[in-house]
């Protein structure tokens, strides 16, 4: 396998957290993100969607870090990061599904409008994406806090989730997000960092 990635990817850290806690020794290719790797052909013909991390694994060039993470996680089933049981698989699912959808996209909006644009020359912070944003994380982080209040981890034990979910939370910073009204996130954040797969937040 060869992971495609660079290091300051928030995505890209989700993917080899987990191999970090698996211990894998994989293929790496460090691409060139401010010379524009990822628009040249040579690339999209591994993600047309010109982002990063994938994988290519033999003739299968996989994109989507959180499909990354469930097929890795289902090579290796001794690491019981992925639940082969319907029920519990549903779970691991039902939470990766919200987080794409209702949770980190408001942080990735927070940190783009109020970091990311302007190290990227774009502007400045809109003020009306910025209020919707803000709405929409507090919702969503209220669902979570109130989830993880019984839960040591997002699905009960440890699992790929916890590896999906933590990196845009670190760098919530940028996107001036404070966990401390949630702070059962908080705790969270901490158990996690105590992972054997946990790695910081990267110099931007």
């Amino acid at each position: 396998m060869k992971l495609y990635n660079f290091p300051q990817s928030i995505n890209g850290r989700k993917v080899e957290s987990l191999i970090k806690h698996l211990g894998l020794t994989i293929d790496r290719h460090e691409i060139d993100f401010f010379g524009g790797e990822m628009r040249k052909p040579e690339f999209l013909a591994i993600n047309p969607n010109a982002k990063a991390p994938a994988l290519q694994d033999g003739d299968m060039m996989l994109w989507e870090s959180q499909a990354i993470l469930l097929y890795i996680a289902s090579l290796n089933p001794s690491s019981n990061l992925l639940p082969t049981d319907p029920k519990g698989r549903a779970n691991v699912d039902r939470w990766l599904f919200w987080n794409s959808s209702h949770f980190e996209p408001h942080i990735v909006s927070l940190c783009f409008e109020h970091t990311l644009k302007q190290m990227l020359n774009l502007g400045g912070p809109n003020q009306h994406f910025i209020d919707a944003a803000v709405a929409n994380f507090n919702k969503a982080a209220t669902i979570l806090d109130s989830h993880l209040k019984d839960n040591e981890y997002v699905c009960g034990g440890h699992t790929v989730v916890d590896y999906a979910m933590y990196p845009w939370c670190d760098a919530a910073g940028m996107g001036k997000i404070s966990f401390s009204d949630y702070p059962n996130i908080a705790k969270w954040l901490e158990r996690v960092h105590q992972l054997k797969g946990y790695i910081p937040m990267p110099s931007m």
